[in-house]
């Protein structure tokens, strides 16, 4: 079985409740690993997943949830997939419930080999497409206008007024903190899965990293970086037919792309209680940034280093340009 470089550990730790799980060794051995695969052990863990998901939903917070219970001692093989791939193509209730489900399904998958991780690849680019990222909502004047108190009041009115407004900043706090929720759950969905994607050493995985990264770069994303760290860490186990097909494909999108932007970070809400609330965003040379995974390409593909731009000059030419 491979196993990336982007894994840490092993998946280890509490018993999975429920019956047709495949059989466990003693709770002592703590490293002992279940194999679900039937129709009937994958229910006992998306029943688990399911309740947890429907708790997650509700739960007040803008957290990713960490990993559950429910799949900490899963391994899959390739005799699991068949029975996966239903499960990950059924539905586990509305609100974040299915998303919840489907992120915790994902999770053991980090360890599997290629012949459990390539049938699922349509699935997965699939997924990929759709993690979109939620922009905080644009308020109207009038609410915008009720999280400040009006002047002029007496004490009695005063106290009335105080109450309303805080009653309307705490409706907007928490429609703006579920927007956050999803959109961290989204984004931790979206790691796992470009995670994946670059296990499976295939020519269609890696078509989707290219397209999600020049998607990335024009939407202005910071989670371009996520996508440039995960072929940077496989970079050194990739053959060189491999490796030289994204080497000529990040040497061009990096070229293209050579000032510095800002780029939003979809983990960092921005919280106001007096105004639109919105989302955070990093300056960041994008062309550079990709450029050096290039360079980490060039050794496995047999091509020579790329010159890198000096960001240095480049801002000092700037700078010299605006004051003529």
């Amino acid at each position: 079985m491979r196993r990336s470089g982007l894994v840490c550990g092993v998946l280890i730790c509490a018993i999975v409740g429920g019956a047709g799980i495949a059989s466990a060794e003693p709770a002592a051995d703590k490293k002992t690993l279940q194999t679900p695969i039937t129709d009937k052990e994958f229910k006992a863990i998306t029943d688990a997943l399911q309740i947890e998901g429907q708790a997650y939903d509700k739960a007040a917070g803008d957290k990713a949830p960490p990993l559950s219970d429910a799949v900490k001692r899963v391994q899959y093989t390739a005799k699991s997939s068949p029975a996966l791939q239903k499960v990950l193509r059924t539905r586990y209730g509305g609100g974040l419930a299915d998303l919840y489900v489907k992120h915790q399904l994902l999770q053991p998958l980090k360890m599997a080999d290629d012949k459990t991780l390539r049938p699922l690849q349509a699935y997965l680019v699939g997924l990929l497409g759709r993690c979109q990222y939620k922009p905080m909502p644009k308020w109207p004047r009038h609410m915008i206008a009720a999280l400040f108190l009006p002047n002029g009041l007496s004490a009695e009115k005063q106290l009335q007024a105080m109450k309303k407004m805080n009653e309307v900043r705490q409706k907007k706090h928490r429609a703006e903190q579920k927007i956050a929720k999803e959109n961290a759950i989204v984004n931790a969905v979206e790691k796992t899965v470009k995670h994946l994607l670059v296990l499976m050493d295939h020519p269609g995985a890696d078509a989707a990293l290219v397209n999600r990264l020049k998607t990335e770069e024009t939407r202005r994303f910071g989670t371009f970086h996520d996508t440039l760290a995960v072929i940077k860490a496989e970079a050194v186990r990739m053959k060189q037919p491999r490796a030289k097909k994204l080497y000529q494909a990040l040497k061009a999108i990096g070229y293209s792309v050579g000032v510095k932007r800002n780029y939003i970070d979809w983990s960092a809400p921005r919280y106001s209680s007096s105004a639109n609330s919105g989302y955070g965003s990093k300056p960041a040379y994008f062309g550079v940034a990709t450029l050096q995974v290039v360079n980490v390409l060039a050794t496995a593909a047999k091509e020579p280093a790329v010159k890198i731009p000096d960001v240095k000059k480049f801002e000092e030419d700037q700078r010299k340009r605006a004051r003529r």
